[in-house]
């Protein structure tokens, strides 16, 4: 059996129109076959047939209520979200921002290394050494012989076989030139990567919010395709009543058979797309593909305009980026001058060792305690830090420039959004006022063709310019709501 769509409670029901005409078929062929009633004019069935017709009225009643049924636990699986409730779910589910909020970690630490290094840095360390063989050396005799004495030359062995060492070293830097620009640069850098969140955060809400927004467009259009094959069906019900009392043309017959069939598959379509778009709007939520998602409190259009915004003026994130690279650029500068000031660090070492031939740990025990005062001062790099600046500087100037681009690309999507709310604005007027238009014609014009006062073609006419009629009011308003949440991501509100 068919399923249908409605737009207005999103779920699916059951096309019980069918069921319930060829139940009506069955208890007309009844009828006629007992040669008792007459077939009736119109499609609910009257006869003076008391006892039948209450029967039948109610076999049909039960049948209708259990094909209903499965609408409602249908419609219990259906997902509905706000766009509210929608974008909160994408934002908590975005890999991207989540690999930002890491970059963000990153930031921190690297924030928090640069605290260490005002410390002391202490360390310590120990050796246990055998020398298997120790070198040897001759010194003259004549070092070892009063004037006018001949000695031989000696030789000398150094060390001892076994030797135990350990040291405790401290350093600390009284004076760090880089220190205060290295700090500077990391929170900048840190400041950088919250407003490239924030950013992408904004972006991800304007995806969102336009698979939200495409969701309710083609539950819309599967609501409008219903109501399309309604009426065809309402059509080819009151022409099977003409053919019955013999005043429909077969032609009439065949275009009404080709409309039902072409309603039919177009409604067919437009629920793939109601299913694509649901897939689109589940994978930026982070749902499985296959979840049934209904758009819910759709918002009705108001049609209001926005006031005058100075598009350079606006908060938005991407300006405040290029504008912090630009600082950023500047530290970098100063970072590089601070590298090549001369810096001042204090050391020194504690450290005990053992000397013997026989491993006798409890003595032959020497200490040794030295500190110093150590300073480096660069002479020549070969123009490194020249370079290193330059290269500095250009990131800023293309921050710069990237900044003017930014502030004309806002400018010009503020207009267009603007621009754009302001052709929905007029078609949506437009479009209601042909909408209501259309729909008494489409009325009069059916009554006509039911009394046998028009031609079926004039009546498709009326029906087509109807079903145009719906279709622009949707355009209309789905293209108002695209519009705001473009207008309201342009002057950074959304």
């Amino acid at each position: 059996m068919k399923y249908l769509y409605s737009g207005r409670s999103d779920s699916l029901r059951w096309d019980h129109r069918g069921l319930k005409m060829l139940l009506f078929r069955a208890y007309y062929t009844f009828c006629r076959s007992s040669s008792r009633v007459a077939f009736p004019r119109k499609v609910f069935v009257r006869t003076n047939n008391s006892l039948l017709y209450p029967l039948f009225r109610a076999v049909v009643a039960i049948l209708l209520i259990f094909v209903r049924i499965p609408a409602i636990a249908l419609a219990q699986d259906t997902l509905r979200l706000t766009l509210e409730e929608a974008i909160e779910r994408g934002l908590a589910y975005s890999p991207a921002l989540r690999n930002q909020q890491l970059a963000i970690d990153l930031a921190d630490g690297a924030l928090d290394k640069l605290k260490a290094r005002k410390a002391p840095v202490v360390g310590a360390g120990a050796d246990l050494r055998t020398n298997i063989v120790l070198p040897v050396t001759i010194i003259p005799g004549a070092a070892f012989s009063n004037q006018g004495q001949n000695e031989g030359d000696r030789k000398i062995r150094f060390g001892t076989t076994f030797n135990i060492s350990g040291a405790v070293e401290v350093n600390y830097a009284l004076l760090d030139p880089t220190l205060g620009a290295d700090r500077q640069v990391a929170e900048a850098e840190r400041t950088l990567q919250g407003t490239l969140f924030e950013a992408q955060r904004q972006q991800q809400k304007l995806i969102i919010a336009e698979a939200w927004y495409n969701v309710f467009l083609q539950q819309e259009s599967a609501r409008l395709a219903d109501e399309k094959l309604r009426r065809a069906k309402v059509l080819q019900e009151i022409n099977q009543i003409r053919e019955t009392a013999g005043t429909a043309l077969p032609a009439d017959l065949l275009r009404n058979q080709l409309d039902v069939d072409n309603a039919a598959a177009a409604f067919e379509q437009t629920l793939n797309q109601l299913v694509l778009s649901r897939q689109t709007l589940a994978y930026r939520l982070g749902l499985p593909l296959n979840t049934t998602i209904g758009v819910a409190d759709i918002p009705a259009p108001d049609m209001s305009l926005p006031e005058q915004v100075t598009p350079t003026t606006a908060q938005r994130w991407e300006i405040v980026e290029q504008q912090q690279r630009m600082a950023l650029a500047e530290l970098e500068v100063r970072q590089i001058e601070d590298r090549y000031k001369p810096g001042l660090d204090l050391y020194g070492n504690a450290a005990v060792q053992h000397l013997s031939n026989d491993f006798a740990v409890w003595n032959n025990w020497f200490p040794l305690v030295y500190a110093g005062v150590q300073t480096k001062i660069p002479v020549f790099d070969g123009q490194l830090k020249r370079r290193e600046q330059e290269i500095a500087r250009i990131q800023g100037l293309i921050a710069r420039q990237n900044l003017e681009r930014w502030q004309s690309d806002i400018a010009y999507e503020t207009a267009t959004a603007k621009t754009a709310m302001q052709n929905a604005v007029v078609q949506w007027k437009t479009a209601q006022g042909n909408l209501a238009t259309a729909t008494r014609l489409f009325e009069l014009e059916k009554a006509r063709y039911a009394g046998g006062k028009l031609l079926y073609s004039a009546l498709v006419d009326a029906e087509y310019s109807l079903r145009e009629a719906e279709n622009n009011a949707l355009t209309a308003w789905y293209d108002y709501l695209l519009a705001k949440v473009r207008w309201e991501r342009a002057t950074g509100r959304l």
